[in-house]
């Protein structure tokens, strides 16, 4: 296999979350043009989704649920790295309703128990896996068109569109800049990743020791470095922390093994042309909301309590699935 279908893969898939992790949030303005972006950002979220997804798949644990898991142990980043799961978003002047075991309420379970393992996850593989058109077998239910399901994607990218113009301040220039510059990124990544598949990212020894490493560096530097002051003296939350790790890692060992064998997506299938239609609604509920303020500020209101609420509702749903699968074993589902 030629290098750059090694390589060109995992700069797609570190497009594909630094898209919907960061750019959707409207976190990450112009991180293209940014050192930060380009030299912590994005490999962050690259090496964070390649090195996970590597694991995965030399374990074959790869169903929705057992990615979910993986999802969890990257969001809890935001510990180590942003401090925000222990004292609120970075602009706050601490959690947003208070602290329970030490973790900030509700951006604790919206960032470790949706926005990361969905957004910056899930989301990048599906989407890599509709763009090189292979699929495992596990995947292939929730990639089928329904039109309940293309109606509730439309809208939660049009939902997503206010969380875009809100935190870009609702100037268009940079919220439509940092959008298509990095839809951008993603089609030139493609053009050369299309022939390739999830077999891609089964990284060799040196790989992932290479990606763990710097990984570390990352970690153990914005631990030192970014907002020291932000840092627990208490010992409980990073116990509690240490044990959301030891939960996702328990439930994803437990679980049955998934398989990976890769499948051709069909016509039923979701493909590139669906991503584009999508990407279209994304920009124009932006744009819209950017002119319509007020209105933004009670669909993202709204929205937000939503994802708290799906995110509780993801993880206990996986932990009862993971269970009842172990209590009583019975074919594994997509899930």
């Amino acid at each position: 296999m030629r290098i750059h279908n090694k390589f060109t893969p995992v700069l797609l898939i570190g497009f594909l979350s630094i898209l919907f992790a960061e750019v959707f949030a409207g976190s990450s303005h112009l991180w293209f043009f940014s050192t930060w972006g380009l030299f912590i950002v994005w490999p962050l979220y690259m090496l964070q989704v390649v090195l996970l997804l590597t694991i995965a798949l030399k374990v074959e644990r790869i169903s929705l649920r057992q990615l979910y898991l993986f999802g969890i142990l990257l969001g809890l980043y935001e510990s180590w790295v942003t401090k925000v799961i222990w004292a609120g978003y970075t602009a706050a002047t601490g959690p947003g309703i208070g602290t329970f075991l030490g973790m900030a309420i509700p951006e604790f379970p919206v960032l470790v128990f949706f926005w990361h393992p969905i957004m910056s996850f899930m989301l990048p593989i599906l989407s890599f896996e509709i763009l090189t058109g292979k699929v495992p077998q596990s995947h292939e239910k929730i990639l089928t068109r329904k039109p309940w399901k293309t109606v509730l994607i439309i809208l939660f990218f049009v939902c997503i569109g206010t969380f875009i113009a809100r935190n870009n301040g609702f100037n268009f220039l940079v919220e439509n800049v940092a959008i298509l510059g990095t839809l951008l990124l993603i089609f030139l990544a493609y053009l050369f990743s299309r022939k390739t598949d999830l077999d891609s990212f089964k990284l060799p020894a040196w790989g992932i020791v290479i990606a763990a490493v710097y990984l570390a560096v990352l970690y153990i530097g914005s631990f030192i470095f970014i907002s020291p002051e932000r840092i627990p003296h208490t010992i409980l939350p990073y116990i509690t922390v240490l044990a959301f790790y030891a939960i996702a890692i328990l439930f994803i060992s437990m679980s049955k093994r998934s398989g990976t064998k890769l499948v051709e997506l069909k016509e039923h299938h979701y493909s590139w042309k669906h991503l584009l239609i999508f990407a279209l609604v994304l920009i124009a509920s932006t744009n819209f909301f950017s002119l319509f303020q007020g209105v933004a500020d009670v669909v993202f209101r709204a929205s937000y309590y939503i994802l708290i609420l799906a995110g509780i509702s993801m993880f206990f749903c996986a932990l009862f699935v993971s269970i009842r699968e172990k209590i009583k074993p019975k074919k594994e589902s997509a899930y």
